[in-house]
């Protein structure tokens, strides 16, 4: 457990170093980042975030993301078992679009119904 720990920490802080390098606001990691402060100015200031509390931060954000992915899946899946009708339409609707073997595409999931 205690590997996997340190692992996950060595992702976040990589993930975190990349948004240092190339600093964005448009998303909520990047508004995060723009929140960092070194722990001095942070202790006598009271304002800012210190480099734990962005990897905590996006711990949180990551495993609860997970979570909440993983439940609508398996929402999704149990509905379609107790509607074989709307399962089999809906297979036939996205083997439409992407046929065996085709690499998904994001801009056709609007086409979805």
């Amino acid at each position: 457990v205690e590997q996997a720990i340190l692992r996950m920490d060595d992702i976040l802080l990589k993930i975190a170093e990349r948004y240092e390098k190339e600093p964005t606001s448009d998303c909520w990691l990047g508004m995060i980042m723009a929140a960092k402060a070194d722990d001095e100015t942070v202790r006598q200031t009271g304002v800012g975030l210190t480099a734990k509390e962005i990897r905590d931060n996006l711990q949180v954000f990551f495993f609860a993301g997970h979570d909440t992915t993983y439940s609508a899946l398996m929402w999704v899946l149990y509905r379609l078992a107790l509607h074989p009708e709307v399962q089999e339409q809906t297979r036939r609707e996205v083997d439409g679009l992407w046929p065996l073997g085709a690499e998904a595409d994001f801009d056709k999931i609007q086409q979805l119904t």
